[in-house]
C-alpha cells in the first residue's frame, strides 16, 4: 500500500512538473511572438507578429518608442569596467601574410576557457590551410576600457587596429566551430563587399532596427528598406579596406558616448546601422554557415553534413544531451530549465563533439546538395 501511495504521489508530482514547464514554455513564447514587430522564425513565433515583411512597411506601425528599454553601461561612472585592471590590447607580431584572422575570447568569468582551446585550434589551421596570421582578442582594448564601453564592443576597436596593418580581417567569435571542409572565405567574398551572417533569432526583428538606427543616427526609413537582408549578426565578418569606414569614427568622443547596449543587443545594432550610413554592399556566406548550435542539434544527419559553421549560442548548456538515451535527454533538459544548470556539458562538449565529427567525416562537411550520397 506503501509503495502504491508513492507511486501514486510520484507520478502526479511528475505531471504537476511537466505541465508548469510547457505552460512557462508557452508563456514565454507568447510573450515573445506577440510583441509587435515579432516575425516568424525558424523554430521561434508560430505566426507573424504585427508587421508583415511581405508587404510594404507603413513606419506608423512601428514602435520607435524604445527609450525605456535601451539598457545603460553595465558600469555605474567611475567605476571601471570588468576586465580593465589587467593587460589591455592586442599582442600583435610582424604580419607574415596579407589576412588575419580575429578570434574574440575575452574570458571575464573563466567560462570559455575549455571550448575556446577547441574552436580556436580548428581557426589556426583554417588560418595555416588559407595563409592568414591569427590574432586572438584575449584582453580588453584600451579605448574602450577608458569610456567604460561593453565587452562586446572590444571588437570593433581590435578590427580597427588590424585594417591599419591587414588588407582583409575575418572576425569571428571563439564560440564558431568551422568545418574542416570550409573554403577560403577570402577567395569567396568579393572584397568589394562585407561578408557576413543574417541575425535570424527573435531580435531579427522592424522594432530593434528602428531602435538601432536612431541610436546612431540614421533614417529608420532606410533601416527597413534593407530588411531583407538585414540585421546581420556580428559574431562572423569578412570586412576589407572599403569597409573600414564602418568603424573609422568610433574613437571620437561623440561616437564614444552613445555606444550603449540596446536592450539585450550590444553592437550587433551599430553594425547594422553603419552599414546602411555607408550604403556598404554586403555578400552572405549562406545558411550553412548560420546554424546555431541548438538547431544543429535537432537538424537531420543531411543538414549536419552540409554545415559549414556552427554558433555554439549559450542556450546549449540546456540542450547538449544528444548522447543521452531519450528519456534521459527529456529529463536532463527538463530540470536544466528550472535550475538553469548545465547538466549535458555545455559548449564545451559540443565542441568537442563538432571536433571529432568534423574529422571523421560524419558531419560539418560543409557539403552541398548535390555532393550528398548516403
Amino acid at each position: 500500500m506503501i509503495r502504491r501511495s508513492s507511486a501514486v504521489f510520484f507520478t502526479l508530482w511528475l505531471a504537476s512538473l511537466i505541465n508548469r514547464h510547457f505552460a512557462e514554455t508557452a508563456s514565454a513564447h507568447d510573450r515573445v511572438c506577440k510583441q509587435p514587430g515579432i516575425v516568424s522564425q525558424e523554430g521561434g513565433c508560430n505566426q507573424t507578429g504585427d508587421i508583415d515583411l511581405g508587404q510594404p512597411i507603413d513606419l506608423l506601425q512601428v514602435d520607435l518608442d524604445v527609450d525605456q528599454e535601451e539598457e545603460e553601461n553595465d558600469q555605474a561612472p567611475g567605476l571601471q569596467a570588468p576586465g580593465c585592471s589587467g593587460p589591455l590590447g592586442l599582442n600583435l607580431t610582424k604580419p607574415k601574410f596579407p589576412h588575419a584572422i580575429l578570434i574574440t575570447n575575452i574570458d571575464l568569468d573563466g567560462s570559455r576557457a575549455e571550448f575556446s582551446k577547441d574552436t580556436s585550434s580548428i581557426v589556426e589551421n583554417y588560418a595555416k590551410k588559407y595563409s592568414a596570421d591569427v590574432v586572438k582578442l584575449q584582453h580588453r582594448m584600451p579605448l574602450a576600457c577608458e569610456h567604460n564601453l561593453h565587452v562586446n564592443f572590444d571588437v570593433m576597436f581590435a578590427a580597427r587596429e588590424l585594417l591599419t596593418r591587414y588588407e582583409r580581417v575575418l572576425s569571428m567569435d571563439d564560440t564558431i566551430v568551422l568545418s574542416p571542409k570550409a573554403p577560403s572565405v577570402f577567395d569567396l567574398v568579393p572584397e568589394s563587399k562585407l561578408g557576413v551572417v543574417r541575425e535570424t533569432g527573435i531580435t531579427a526583428t522592424d522594432r530593434d532596427m528602428a531602435a538601432g538606427c536612431r541610436r546612431y543616427g540614421v533614417d529608420v526609413s532606410r533601416c527597413l528598406a534593407r530588411r531583407y537582408e538585414l540585421p546581420i549578426n556580428g559574431g562572423l565578418m569578412l570586412l576589407s579596406q572599403k569597409h573600414r569606414v564602418l568603424i573609422e569614427s568610433i574613437t571620437q568622443p561623440d561616437v564614444l558616448k552613445i555606444m550603449l547596449p540596446i536592450g539585450g543587443l550590444i553592437n550587433q545594432p551599430m553594425w547594422n546601422a553603419r552599414i546602411v550610413e555607408h550604403n556598404v554592399s554586403l555578400h552572405r556566406f549562406g545558411p550553412e554557415w548560420e546554424i546555431v548550435g541548438s538547431t544543429y542539434m535537432e537538424a537531420g544527419r543531411h543538414k549536419k553534413r552540409r554545415a559549414c559553421a556552427i554558433h555554439m549560442t549559450r542556450r546549449i548548456q540546456q540542450d547538449y544531451c544528444q548522447d543521452r538515451p531519450f528519456i534521459m535527454e527529456y529529463f536532463v533538459r527538463l530540470l536544466g530549465s528550472f535550475t538553469g544548470e548545465d547538466y549535458c556539458g555545455g559548449r564545451e562538449a559540443l565542441a568537442r563533439h563538432l571536433l571529432h565529427a568534423g574529422e571523421d567525416g560524419r558531419e560539418l562537411q560543409c557539403t552541398r546538395k548535390s555532393e550528398e550520397t548516403t
